[in-house]
């Protein structure tokens, strides 16, 4: 789409870009990356490098470009370009000899991750992974982590960084880690990570990773809300009708207000303040629940 939208401009649009994309869906975190940006996590007291830099001079990114045809100059293709895999680019897409294709990668949280770093190549370049790691653990024991990520910006640039500087950094609160630790513990216990139940021959039931979504709603409370609720008492049926989930009102017999209330106490709709659901907050925002896609350019 970026090279059908710059063929039209005249002149053609010769520029292009770096992709990196992080998505994480509770303990799920899933990595795409075309070029150089780089994603790192700290978790367990580890330093875990989630990407791979696209040079040109990496053996494989070597290869496919002398296959089609292209040269490395000084480490760059065809002399000019720093990157094996971008988005755009229109001379270097002509002869395909750089490729826009990400590669993807998969992890899966633990409770003892802290940090997820996502940066373009400015930075990275002045730092190692387990510098920029440790700048931010000791940084944030005294400053905000907004304060620190800007001065990690600003270290880059007095280290004589003239690239694209973008970082983001996502600090894990001790809630989302409580979650999962919570569902580790029931894949311990005979369920997958993603709430499947294992089956006599040890498989789960699906091929594919699905979040976890809140437990079903029990028949009770559907009831109710349809409007209708039968109460079996000692005699014969007496019939519960309810409008709009508003308190329902008898049609037979003065003392059946009491079974009436308890039905409705155990068929109330929890606030959204008492949702289990909605109790966990892992970030500064609540994000729990959805998928929380970043994408850094460079």
């Amino acid at each position: 789409m970026w090279l059908e939208a710059a063929a039209k401009k005249d002149p053609r649009i010769e520029d292009g870009s770096t992709a990196l994309c992080v998505a994480l869906d509770c303990s799920d975190l899933i990595i795409a990356n075309c070029g150089d940006c780089r994603a790192i996590l700290a978790q367990a007291g580890q330093t875990v490098v989630l990407t791979r830099d696209h040079k040109p001079t990496d053996e494989d990114e070597l290869e496919r470009i002398i296959h089609q045809g292209g040269t490395v100059i000084g480490g760059r293709l065809q002399g000019k370009l720093a990157v094996s895999r971008a988005f755009g680019n229109y001379e270097f897409k002509e002869s395909q000899i750089l490729s826009s294709e990400p590669e993807i990668h998969h992890i899966t949280l633990t409770s003892d991750v802290e940090y997820l770093i996502v940066g373009s190549d400015g930075l990275y370049e002045h730092f190692t992974n387990e510098e920029i790691i440790s700048y931010i653990k000791i940084g944030i024991l005294s400053n905000s982590l907004e304060t620190v990520v800007k001065d990690l910006v600003e270290e880059a640039i007095d280290r004589g960084s003239e690239d694209n500087i973008t970082i983001l950094v996502v600090k894990f609160e001790k809630a989302f880690k409580k979650l999962l630790k919570k569902r580790s513990k029931k894949q311990q216990q005979g369920k997958t990570p993603n709430g499947f139940m294992k089956n006599n021959s040890g498989k789960t039931n699906g091929k594919h990773s699905v979040p976890d979504s809140p437990p079903s709603e029990p028949s009770k409370i559907g009831l109710f809300k349809k409007g209708l609720k039968t109460v079996k008492t000692s005699s014969s049926p007496v019939t519960v009708s309810s409008a709009d989930n508003h308190p329902a009102t008898l049609t037979k017999k003065k003392t059946e207000p009491k079974k009436l209330k308890s039905a409705e106490k155990a068929c109330k709709l929890s606030s959204p303040e008492d949702d289990k659901w909605n109790r966990f907050k892992p970030f500064k925002y609540d994000f729990f629940g959805t998928r929380t896609p970043v994408t850094i350019s460079g």
